[in-house]
Protein backbone atom coordinates (compact mmCIF):
# COMPACT_ATOMS: atom_id res chain seq x y z
CA UNK A 1 0.00 0.00 0.00
CA UNK A 2 3.07 2.43 0.83
CA UNK A 3 4.51 2.01 -3.04
CA UNK A 4 0.87 2.28 -4.33
CA UNK A 5 0.53 5.81 -2.20
CA UNK A 6 4.02 6.82 -2.99
CA UNK A 7 3.53 6.56 -6.43
CA UNK A 8 -0.05 8.72 -5.95
CA UNK A 9 1.33 11.39 -4.53
CA UNK A 10 4.35 11.10 -6.75
CA UNK A 11 1.95 11.19 -9.47
CA UNK A 12 0.14 14.47 -7.81
CA UNK A 13 3.30 16.16 -7.58
CA UNK A 14 4.70 16.01 -11.01
CA UNK A 15 1.40 15.74 -13.26
CA UNK A 16 -1.39 17.74 -10.94
CA UNK A 17 0.53 20.39 -9.21
CA UNK A 18 2.13 22.14 -12.05
CA UNK A 19 -0.74 22.71 -14.08
CA UNK A 20 -2.80 24.25 -11.34
CA UNK A 21 0.18 26.32 -10.12
CA UNK A 22 0.33 28.05 -13.67
CA UNK A 23 -3.15 28.41 -13.66
CA UNK A 24 -2.98 29.90 -10.28
CA UNK A 25 -0.30 32.44 -11.70
CA UNK A 26 -2.40 33.61 -14.24
CA UNK A 27 -2.58 37.27 -14.21
CA UNK A 28 -6.19 37.55 -15.38
CA UNK A 29 -7.01 34.92 -12.47
CA UNK A 30 -4.91 36.43 -9.77
CA UNK A 31 -6.26 39.88 -10.61
CA UNK A 32 -9.68 38.59 -10.15
CA UNK A 33 -8.48 37.20 -7.17
CA UNK A 34 -7.02 39.98 -5.57
CA UNK A 35 -9.40 41.93 -6.57
CA UNK A 36 -11.84 40.29 -4.77
CA UNK A 37 -9.81 39.42 -1.73
CA UNK A 38 -9.65 43.50 -1.21
CA UNK A 39 -13.54 43.47 -0.98
CA UNK A 40 -13.50 40.64 1.97
CA UNK A 41 -13.31 43.63 4.90
CA UNK A 42 -16.52 44.89 3.20
CA UNK A 43 -18.29 41.72 3.06
CA UNK A 44 -17.25 41.19 6.48
CA UNK A 45 -18.51 44.33 7.81
CA UNK A 46 -21.89 44.28 5.84
CA UNK A 47 -22.48 40.72 7.71
CA UNK A 48 -22.28 42.20 10.73
CA UNK A 49 -24.77 44.85 9.89
CA UNK A 50 -26.89 41.75 8.25
CA UNK A 51 -26.09 39.78 11.71
CA UNK A 52 -27.76 42.60 14.33
CA UNK A 53 -30.65 42.96 11.82
CA UNK A 54 -31.34 39.19 11.46
CA UNK A 55 -30.10 37.92 14.52
CA UNK A 56 -30.74 34.05 14.78
CA UNK A 57 -32.61 34.41 17.61
CA UNK A 58 -36.43 35.35 17.68
CA UNK A 59 -37.27 37.75 20.13
CA UNK A 60 -34.62 39.72 18.91
CA UNK A 61 -35.50 38.97 15.76
CA UNK A 62 -38.50 40.22 16.24
CA UNK A 63 -37.97 43.66 18.60
CA UNK A 64 -35.52 44.35 15.37
CA UNK A 65 -38.39 44.46 13.01
CA UNK A 66 -40.11 46.64 14.78
CA UNK A 67 -37.04 48.58 15.34
CA UNK A 68 -36.51 52.00 14.02
CA UNK A 69 -32.49 50.57 13.54
CA UNK A 70 -33.71 47.75 11.58
CA UNK A 71 -33.89 49.90 7.74
CA UNK A 72 -30.83 52.02 9.41
CA UNK A 73 -28.86 48.28 10.30
CA UNK A 74 -30.12 46.97 6.85
CA UNK A 75 -28.58 49.92 4.93
CA UNK A 76 -25.13 49.14 6.08
CA UNK A 77 -25.52 45.62 5.02
CA UNK A 78 -27.47 47.52 1.40
CA UNK A 79 -24.13 49.26 0.71
CA UNK A 80 -21.12 46.78 1.15
CA UNK A 81 -22.95 43.85 -0.52
CA UNK A 82 -25.32 45.75 -2.67
CA UNK A 83 -22.77 47.28 -4.66
CA UNK A 84 -20.00 44.51 -4.65
CA UNK A 85 -19.87 44.46 -8.35
CA UNK A 86 -18.80 48.56 -8.69
CA UNK A 87 -16.18 47.95 -5.79
CA UNK A 88 -15.16 44.75 -7.86
CA UNK A 89 -14.67 47.08 -11.11
CA UNK A 90 -12.41 49.29 -9.68
CA UNK A 91 -10.08 46.54 -7.54
CA UNK A 92 -9.60 44.14 -10.22
CA UNK A 93 -8.94 46.53 -12.56
CA UNK A 94 -6.55 48.11 -10.23
CA UNK A 95 -4.88 45.18 -9.78
CA UNK A 96 -3.70 43.75 -13.52
CA UNK A 97 -2.38 47.52 -13.81
CA UNK A 98 -0.43 47.24 -10.89
CA UNK A 99 1.38 44.37 -12.69
CA UNK A 100 1.41 46.80 -16.19
CA UNK A 101 2.59 50.06 -14.02
CA UNK A 102 6.07 49.47 -15.70
CA UNK A 103 4.55 49.50 -19.09
CA UNK A 104 3.26 53.24 -18.09
CA UNK A 105 -0.54 51.74 -17.27
CA UNK A 106 -1.97 53.79 -14.12
CA UNK A 107 -3.59 51.52 -11.61
CA UNK A 108 -5.69 54.61 -10.28
CA UNK A 109 -7.19 55.47 -14.14
CA UNK A 110 -7.84 51.57 -14.59
CA UNK A 111 -9.80 51.72 -12.12
CA UNK A 112 -11.74 54.51 -13.26
CA UNK A 113 -11.40 53.87 -16.54
CA UNK A 114 -13.21 49.87 -15.24
CA UNK A 115 -16.18 51.58 -13.53
CA UNK A 116 -17.14 54.09 -16.14
CA UNK A 117 -17.14 50.58 -18.86
CA UNK A 118 -19.46 49.32 -16.13
CA UNK A 119 -21.89 51.64 -15.74
CA UNK A 120 -22.14 52.84 -19.36
CA UNK A 121 -22.20 49.23 -20.57
CA UNK A 122 -24.76 47.97 -17.50
CA UNK A 123 -28.19 50.20 -18.38
CA UNK A 124 -29.55 53.29 -19.88
CA UNK A 125 -29.71 55.09 -16.35
CA UNK A 126 -27.65 54.89 -13.19
CA UNK A 127 -31.32 54.53 -11.23
CA UNK A 128 -31.50 50.84 -12.17
CA UNK A 129 -28.76 49.11 -10.24
CA UNK A 130 -29.64 45.84 -10.04
CA UNK A 131 -25.99 44.84 -11.42
CA UNK A 132 -24.24 46.71 -8.82
CA UNK A 133 -24.86 43.55 -6.21
CA UNK A 134 -23.98 39.58 -6.74
CA UNK A 135 -25.53 39.64 -10.18
CA UNK A 136 -22.93 42.00 -11.84
CA UNK A 137 -20.22 40.36 -10.08
CA UNK A 138 -18.89 38.26 -12.73
CA UNK A 139 -19.59 41.07 -15.64
CA UNK A 140 -18.04 43.91 -13.80
CA UNK A 141 -14.35 41.69 -13.64
CA UNK A 142 -14.76 40.37 -17.46
CA UNK A 143 -15.30 43.92 -17.96
CA UNK A 144 -12.88 44.97 -15.49
CA UNK A 145 -9.98 43.11 -17.36
CA UNK A 146 -11.05 43.84 -20.45
CA UNK A 147 -11.23 47.90 -20.39
CA UNK A 148 -7.81 47.28 -18.49
CA UNK A 149 -6.10 45.96 -21.40
CA UNK A 150 -7.60 48.19 -23.73
CA UNK A 151 -5.98 50.87 -21.63
CA UNK A 152 -2.34 49.02 -21.80
CA UNK A 153 -2.99 48.91 -25.47
CA UNK A 154 -3.58 52.45 -26.26
CA UNK A 155 -0.53 53.17 -24.13
CA UNK A 156 1.81 50.84 -25.65
CA UNK A 157 0.54 52.39 -28.99
CA UNK A 158 1.66 55.49 -28.01
CA UNK A 159 -1.95 56.76 -28.44
CA UNK A 160 -2.31 59.55 -26.04
CA UNK A 161 -1.86 62.71 -25.39
CA UNK A 162 1.44 63.88 -24.27
CA UNK A 163 2.44 66.83 -21.97
CA UNK A 164 5.54 68.89 -22.57
CA UNK A 165 8.47 68.36 -20.32
CA UNK A 166 8.34 69.94 -16.76
CA UNK A 167 4.49 69.09 -16.21
CA UNK A 168 4.04 67.81 -12.66
CA UNK A 169 3.63 64.22 -12.84
CA UNK A 170 -0.19 63.49 -12.27
CA UNK A 171 -1.22 65.90 -14.90
CA UNK A 172 0.76 64.45 -17.25
CA UNK A 173 -0.94 61.12 -15.87
CA UNK A 174 -4.70 62.59 -15.84
CA UNK A 175 -3.99 63.19 -19.86
CA UNK A 176 -2.50 60.63 -20.67
CA UNK A 177 -5.68 58.74 -19.30
CA UNK A 178 -7.77 61.12 -21.38
CA UNK A 179 -7.93 58.88 -24.91
CA UNK A 180 -7.88 55.21 -22.90
CA UNK A 181 -11.51 57.27 -20.91
CA UNK A 182 -12.83 58.24 -24.00
CA UNK A 183 -12.26 55.39 -26.10
CA UNK A 184 -13.69 52.94 -23.49
CA UNK A 185 -16.24 55.21 -23.01
CA UNK A 186 -17.56 55.85 -26.05
CA UNK A 187 -17.67 51.99 -26.79
CA UNK A 188 -19.69 50.89 -23.54
CA UNK A 189 -22.13 53.96 -24.30
CA UNK A 190 -22.40 52.56 -27.41
CA UNK A 191 -23.32 49.12 -26.86
CA UNK A 192 -25.36 50.05 -23.36
CA UNK A 193 -27.42 53.19 -24.52
CA UNK A 194 -27.38 53.19 -28.48
CA UNK A 195 -27.55 49.63 -29.15
CA UNK A 196 -30.06 48.88 -25.68
CA UNK A 197 -27.96 46.19 -24.95
CA UNK A 198 -27.13 45.30 -21.18
CA UNK A 199 -23.86 43.85 -21.48
CA UNK A 200 -23.51 42.78 -17.23
CA UNK A 201 -26.78 40.94 -18.00
CA UNK A 202 -25.98 39.43 -20.96
CA UNK A 203 -22.51 38.46 -19.37
CA UNK A 204 -24.33 36.31 -16.41
CA UNK A 205 -26.62 34.93 -18.40
CA UNK A 206 -23.37 33.53 -20.85
CA UNK A 207 -21.89 32.10 -17.93
CA UNK A 208 -25.21 30.59 -15.84
CA UNK A 209 -24.35 27.15 -16.92
CA UNK A 210 -20.76 27.42 -15.98
CA UNK A 211 -22.34 29.32 -12.71
CA UNK A 212 -24.84 26.22 -12.00
CA UNK A 213 -22.38 23.37 -12.69
CA UNK A 214 -19.90 25.19 -9.92
CA UNK A 215 -22.48 25.21 -7.76
CA UNK A 216 -23.37 21.40 -7.43
CA UNK A 217 -22.49 18.82 -5.40
CA UNK A 218 -19.88 16.44 -8.04
CA UNK A 219 -17.95 19.94 -8.18
CA UNK A 220 -18.39 20.76 -4.14
CA UNK A 221 -17.01 17.14 -3.63
CA UNK A 222 -14.05 17.00 -6.27
CA UNK A 223 -13.05 20.46 -5.49
CA UNK A 224 -12.67 19.91 -1.71
CA UNK A 225 -11.06 16.50 -1.87
CA UNK A 226 -8.37 17.75 -4.69
CA UNK A 227 -8.07 20.74 -1.80
CA UNK A 228 -7.55 18.24 1.03
CA UNK A 229 -5.55 15.61 -1.14
CA UNK A 230 -3.17 18.89 -2.05
CA UNK A 231 -3.10 19.75 1.76
CA UNK A 232 -1.94 16.45 2.57
CA UNK A 233 1.46 16.14 0.09
CA UNK A 234 2.18 19.74 1.89
CA UNK A 235 1.15 21.63 -1.14
CA UNK A 236 -0.79 24.64 0.07
CA UNK A 237 -3.98 24.76 -2.38
CA UNK A 238 -4.04 28.26 -3.45
CA UNK A 239 -4.13 27.41 -7.14
CA UNK A 240 -7.25 25.92 -6.79
CA UNK A 241 -8.91 28.59 -5.14
CA UNK A 242 -8.03 31.50 -7.57
CA UNK A 243 -10.55 30.03 -10.86
CA UNK A 244 -13.45 29.50 -8.24
CA UNK A 245 -13.46 32.74 -6.21
CA UNK A 246 -15.60 35.06 -8.80
CA UNK A 247 -18.25 32.05 -8.25
CA UNK A 248 -17.95 31.83 -4.55
CA UNK A 249 -18.21 35.45 -3.73
CA UNK A 250 -20.75 36.21 -6.27
CA UNK A 251 -23.01 32.91 -4.78
CA UNK A 252 -22.59 34.51 -1.43
CA UNK A 253 -23.07 38.09 -2.12
CA UNK A 254 -26.91 36.57 -3.41
CA UNK A 255 -26.96 34.20 -0.40
CA UNK A 256 -27.35 37.45 1.57
CA UNK A 257 -29.77 39.14 -0.93
CA UNK A 258 -32.38 36.48 -0.73
CA UNK A 259 -32.09 36.38 3.24
CA UNK A 260 -32.49 39.98 3.43
CA UNK A 261 -35.54 39.78 1.07
CA UNK A 262 -36.49 36.99 2.84
CA UNK A 263 -36.45 34.56 -0.21
CA UNK A 264 -35.34 30.80 -0.34
CA UNK A 265 -31.22 30.49 -0.28
CA UNK A 266 -30.07 30.41 -3.83
CA UNK A 267 -26.50 28.67 -3.41
CA UNK A 268 -24.79 26.27 -1.72
CA UNK A 269 -21.26 26.05 -2.60
CA UNK A 270 -18.92 28.44 -1.52
CA UNK A 271 -15.90 29.32 0.67
CA UNK A 272 -17.63 29.17 3.43
CA UNK A 273 -19.11 25.97 2.86
CA UNK A 274 -15.82 24.57 2.71
CA UNK A 275 -14.77 26.26 5.89
CA UNK A 276 -17.69 24.54 7.74
CA UNK A 277 -17.58 21.24 6.56
CA UNK A 278 -13.81 20.84 6.05
CA UNK A 279 -11.76 23.24 7.86
CA UNK A 280 -12.74 22.94 11.84
CA UNK A 281 -9.72 22.55 13.19
CA UNK A 282 -8.71 23.60 9.32
CA UNK A 283 -8.51 21.73 6.29
CA UNK A 284 -8.76 18.06 6.58
CA UNK A 285 -10.75 18.33 10.34
CA UNK A 286 -7.84 18.47 12.20
CA UNK A 287 -9.61 19.55 15.72
CA UNK A 288 -11.61 15.77 15.02
CA UNK A 289 -7.85 14.11 14.76
CA UNK A 290 -6.45 15.83 17.80
CA UNK A 291 -9.19 15.04 19.93
CA UNK A 292 -8.55 11.97 19.00
CA UNK A 293 -5.15 11.96 19.87
CA UNK A 294 -5.82 13.29 23.16
CA UNK A 295 -7.27 9.59 23.98
CA UNK A 296 -3.91 8.29 22.63
CA UNK A 297 -1.28 5.81 24.88
CA UNK A 298 1.90 7.79 23.22
CA UNK A 299 2.93 10.88 25.30
CA UNK A 300 4.83 11.94 22.12
CA UNK A 301 1.40 11.99 20.36
CA UNK A 302 -0.69 13.91 23.32
CA UNK A 303 2.62 17.20 23.69
CA UNK A 304 1.67 17.23 19.77
CA UNK A 305 -1.89 17.59 20.37
CA UNK A 306 -1.57 19.65 23.72
CA UNK A 307 0.62 22.06 21.10
CA UNK A 308 -1.46 22.28 18.14
CA UNK A 309 -4.77 22.14 20.09
CA UNK A 310 -4.45 26.31 19.99
CA UNK A 311 -3.92 26.83 17.05
CA UNK A 312 -6.25 24.39 15.29
CA UNK A 313 -9.71 26.51 17.61
CA UNK A 314 -8.42 29.24 14.97
CA UNK A 315 -8.85 26.64 12.00
CA UNK A 316 -4.82 26.73 12.05
CA UNK A 317 -3.79 22.97 10.79
CA UNK A 318 -0.04 23.20 10.02
CA UNK A 319 0.98 22.17 13.61
CA UNK A 320 -1.38 18.98 13.27
CA UNK A 321 -0.03 18.30 10.04
CA UNK A 322 3.73 18.66 10.19
CA UNK A 323 3.73 17.45 13.52
CA UNK A 324 2.12 14.13 13.85
CA UNK A 325 2.48 14.59 10.49
CA UNK A 326 -0.32 14.01 8.67
CA UNK A 327 1.86 15.51 5.73
CA UNK A 328 3.18 12.06 3.27
CA UNK A 329 1.83 9.97 6.17
CA UNK A 330 -0.04 7.55 4.37
CA UNK A 331 -1.41 6.18 7.36
CA UNK A 332 -3.22 9.31 8.16
CA UNK A 333 -3.60 10.97 4.66
CA UNK A 334 -6.14 8.15 3.80
CA UNK A 335 -8.59 8.91 6.47
CA UNK A 336 -8.16 13.03 5.79
CA UNK A 337 -9.19 12.12 2.41
CA UNK A 338 -12.25 9.91 3.18
CA UNK A 339 -13.20 12.47 5.65
CA UNK A 340 -12.60 15.58 2.84
CA UNK A 341 -15.47 13.12 0.61
CA UNK A 342 -17.69 12.35 3.25
CA UNK A 343 -18.12 15.52 5.45
CA UNK A 344 -18.45 17.94 1.90
CA UNK A 345 -20.92 15.40 0.59
CA UNK A 346 -23.06 14.89 4.15
CA UNK A 347 -22.80 18.45 4.33
CA UNK A 348 -24.24 19.96 0.81
CA UNK A 349 -26.73 17.34 1.35
CA UNK A 350 -27.95 19.11 4.68
CA UNK A 351 -27.87 22.81 3.09
CA UNK A 352 -29.61 21.20 -0.12
CA UNK A 353 -32.08 19.84 1.29
CA UNK A 354 -32.96 22.78 3.64
CA UNK A 355 -32.27 21.00 6.39
CA UNK A 356 -29.51 23.68 7.83
CA UNK A 357 -29.75 27.05 6.24
CA UNK A 358 -26.50 27.53 3.50
CA UNK A 359 -24.03 30.25 4.36
CA UNK A 360 -25.57 34.48 4.18
CA UNK A 361 -22.88 35.71 5.94
CA UNK A 362 -19.05 35.94 6.19
CA UNK A 363 -16.47 35.81 8.70
CA UNK A 364 -12.44 35.53 8.73
CA UNK A 365 -11.34 31.73 8.33
CA UNK A 366 -10.13 32.16 11.49
CA UNK A 367 -13.47 32.25 13.68
CA UNK A 368 -13.39 29.17 15.98
CA UNK A 369 -15.97 26.27 15.44
CA UNK A 370 -19.36 26.10 16.53
CA UNK A 371 -19.23 30.32 16.41
CA UNK A 372 -18.52 30.16 12.50
CA UNK A 373 -21.65 27.71 12.18
CA UNK A 374 -23.34 29.75 13.72
CA UNK A 375 -22.79 32.64 12.42
CA UNK A 376 -22.02 31.79 8.94
CA UNK A 377 -25.47 30.17 8.58
CA UNK A 378 -27.76 32.47 11.19
CA UNK A 379 -29.25 29.14 11.88
CA UNK A 380 -29.22 27.43 15.29
CA UNK A 381 -28.69 24.24 13.76
CA UNK A 382 -25.69 25.35 11.93
CA UNK A 383 -23.43 24.35 14.94
CA UNK A 384 -25.14 21.40 15.51
CA UNK A 385 -24.32 20.13 11.92
CA UNK A 386 -20.78 21.45 12.03
CA UNK A 387 -20.38 19.34 15.18
CA UNK A 388 -21.87 16.23 13.82
CA UNK A 389 -20.18 17.11 9.64
CA UNK A 390 -17.15 18.41 10.62
CA UNK A 391 -15.83 16.44 14.48
CA UNK A 392 -17.16 13.52 15.29
CA UNK A 393 -17.52 12.19 11.95
CA UNK A 394 -14.08 12.88 11.05
CA UNK A 395 -13.10 11.29 14.23
CA UNK A 396 -15.02 8.45 13.69
CA UNK A 397 -13.04 8.17 10.29
CA UNK A 398 -9.83 9.09 11.59
CA UNK A 399 -9.96 6.89 14.68
CA UNK A 400 -9.20 2.90 13.13
CA UNK A 401 -6.40 4.64 11.10
CA UNK A 402 -5.33 6.44 14.06
CA UNK A 403 -4.73 3.51 16.02
CA UNK A 404 -2.49 1.73 13.43
CA UNK A 405 -0.19 4.97 13.53
CA UNK A 406 -0.37 4.70 17.03
CA UNK A 407 0.59 1.23 17.13
CA UNK A 408 3.68 1.65 15.25
CA UNK A 409 4.80 4.57 17.12
CA UNK A 410 4.38 2.94 20.03
CA UNK A 411 6.58 0.12 19.29
CA UNK A 412 9.48 2.38 18.30
CA UNK A 413 8.92 4.54 21.77
CA UNK A 414 9.64 1.22 23.54
CA UNK A 415 12.47 0.38 21.59
CA UNK A 416 13.96 3.69 22.02
CA UNK A 417 13.23 3.53 25.86
CA UNK A 418 15.49 -0.25 25.77
CA UNK A 419 18.22 1.40 23.75
CA UNK A 420 18.34 3.86 26.77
Amino acid sequence: MSKTLDSLVNYIDKKVAPPLLRVAENRYLVAARDGILATVPLTICGSIFLILAFPPYEPWYNAMLASPWFGLLLRGSSVTFGALSIFLAVTVAYSLAKRYEPEGVSPIHAGVISLVCFLASSTPTLGETGNFGSPGMLPAIILALLSTEVYRWIVKKGLYVRMPAGVPPFITEMFKALVPVLVVLMISWTVGTVLNINVPATITGALTPLATAVDSWPVATGWSTLVVIMWSIGVHPSAMLAPLYPFFYSNLAANVAAYAAGQPIPHVFMEQSFVLWNSDGGTGNALALLLVCFTSKSKTVRRIATIAFIPALFNINEPTLFGLPVALNPILMIPMWISGVVSCGIGYGLMYLGIVRPPVAALPWTVPPLIKGFFFTLDPLGPVAEVIVGILIPALIYYPFFKVFEKGLLEKEAKAAKAT
